[in-house]
């Protein structure tokens, strides 16, 4: 019947977004980097406009969005292009309705060679220990599994991804409430994925920390 239908479409879809996890997380592991100078406030406008037309076309609330990007930096623009959407995605997804998503967007100056990031929302935050564990692969937040879709693989893409650059990439609890993803990613002109072993990129870092210390907080 029509409940069979439902829920046999239901499992096709998240097996769909199983697969595509997979996959996604294979080419953030394994894939080429193919670095470029990238401008950070257009890879991020683009990101924005994105998530804003698909909002508007499925009939969900626009996210409120705060934009102050002044950086150049040097990344595979396709998958820094994908953290930049798993966190937006994720601080919209993780917003409860009817509160609009408030998320804000922000990098500077370079210190050090690397630009600090931050991708910081107001929605149902973190609860207290999950800061770590939500970067490991198939990781759930307890409290959140039976309320919002998921496979547990975005943010350890986007771990991959920032640390194959040579960043580093955390998440806090947010003042006031919500959320704060802070990355790193080298400034333009800077090499790309500086591993602790001289591999070729970034591969051989020491731990999930990175290789440099300028992550301002």
């Amino acid at each position: 019947g029509a409940e069979s239908l439902r829920r046999i479409t239901g499992s096709t879809a998240r097996m769909r977004g199983i697969i595509g996890g997979l996959l996604s997380y294979s080419v953030a592991r394994e894939g080429t980097l193919s670095p470029t100078e990238v401008e950070l406030g257009e890879l991020v406008q683009e990101i924005v406009e994105a998530r804003t037309s698909a909002a508007i076309a499925t009939g969900v609330q626009v996210p409120a969005f705060g934009m102050s990007v002044d950086a150049r930096v040097r990344v595979d623009r396709a998958l820094v292009g994908q953290v930049l959407d798993n966190l937006v995605g994720n601080a919209a997804k993780y917003t409860e309705a009817p509160q609009r998503p408030v998320i804000d967007i922000s990098a500077g100056p370079a210190v050090d060679g690397f630009v600090t990031v931050r991708v910081e929302d107001r929605g149902i935050g973190l609860p207290a220990g999950q800061e770590m564990a939500v970067f490991e692969e198939f990781h759930r937040v307890p409290e959140h599994r039976g309320s919002y879709v998921g496979t547990g693989l975005g943010l350890s893409i986007c771990k991959r991804i920032v640390e194959r650059h040579g960043g580093r990439i955390f998440a806090t609890r947010r003042p006031g409430g919500g959320s704060s993803f802070v990355f790193t990613l080298p400034a333009a002109g800077a090499a790309v994925g500086t591993p602790a072993d001289g591999s070729a990129d970034g591969e051989g870092q020491r731990g999930s920390t990175g290789t440099h210390s300028a992550l301002m907080i």
